[in-house]
């Protein structure tokens, strides 16, 4: 009997330990023959950094960036004297385009001091996802290497109860609609990178890369969390992250160091299809 109470056990456990499994493993798995093959093609390399407008050490967060090989570096929840701090602490990086706000929803964009020569802003311009949304999301239009490609600073809303929730769904619907545009539409390859507020196996997460035809940068690079950013790595969650087109690859991605705020940053790697027809996921 103790051994039939066992194995009945043994079972009710198995059961969810395997769906965890099932959802958790495919980010230990990548694309590494693509990896490999583009090992040798240069690089875009983009900075997402949720600054956290209760943050106060300034220093930290802006030392920490000035060290950051990055071509592109998007800010969030950027306050009136957060951006104060940037002007004054970093007056050499040029501010794309910033919407400082006293809430959680300021933006900006900057680029760093040296340029890369490859990269072009064609344009940069605020969106809202959905359109009756108030928050401000960044959208650029760049040309690397010859090709243009979209980007979009993406911040979803906190989802605190039903009506945040059903919110949320809405922005993640408009972002999927928004990449498809960008890639059927106009083919260009799409970058999709922030705080989303909603881990990698969500079901709305998972919608996201199904409607907006994307892939998570995270897979093949285990559990890279960031988020609360004090917790250790155990116990945080993904939430800031980024997806891209299958004609961009991810070959490098890693979280930051506690800069104060409650995210980790997130620093991303990739490689861009030099043709509109290639798929470099099937390389």
């Amino acid at each position: 009997i103790n051994v039939i109470d066992r194995s009945k056990y043994a079972s009710v456990f198995a059961l969810p330990l395997g769906l965890n499994l099932a959802l958790i493993s495919p980010l230990f798995w990548g694309n590494i023959g693509a990896q490999n093959t583009l090992s040798n093609a240069t690089s875009l390399k983009v900075l997402h950094v949720n600054l956290d407008r209760h943050n106060t050490q300034y220093d930290a967060a802006l030392k920490y960036i000035q060290q950051q090989p990055a071509d592109i570096i998007f800010l969030q929840e950027v306050t009136p004297k957060w951006f104060d701090r940037i002007q004054t602490q970093l007056p050499n990086y040029r501010v794309i385009l910033s919407q400082p706000q006293k809430d959680s929803q300021g933006v900006a964009m900057m680029l760093p001091p040296t340029a890369n020569p490859e990269l072009e802003v064609i344009q940069t311009q605020i969106v809202h996802l959905p359109e009756k949304s108030t928050r401000p999301i960044i959208e650029a239009l760049i040309r690397w290497q010859n090709r243009e490609v979209a980007l979009l600073s993406l911040h979803t809303t906190r989802p605190r109860n039903t009506s945040t929730s059903a919110f949320q769904q809405q922005e993640f619907t408009a972002a999927a609609r928004w990449s498809q545009t960008q890639q059927t539409q106009f083919q260009r390859p799409v970058l999709v990178i922030g705080d989303f507020n909603t881990t990698p196996w969500s079901g709305r997460s998972r919608q996201l890369q199904k409607q907006g035809n994307l892939v998570d940068s995270q897979r093949g690079f285990g559990w890279q969390t960031t988020w609360p950013a004090a917790f250790p790595p155990p116990l945080r969650i993904a939430i800031d992250r980024c997806l891209h087109s299958s004609s961009i690859v991810t070959v490098h991605r890693q979280p930051g160091f506690n800069i104060g705020s409650d995210h980790l940053p997130l620093w991303v790697e990739v490689v861009v299809s030099p043709s509109p027809a290639a798929d470099l996921s099937t390389i």
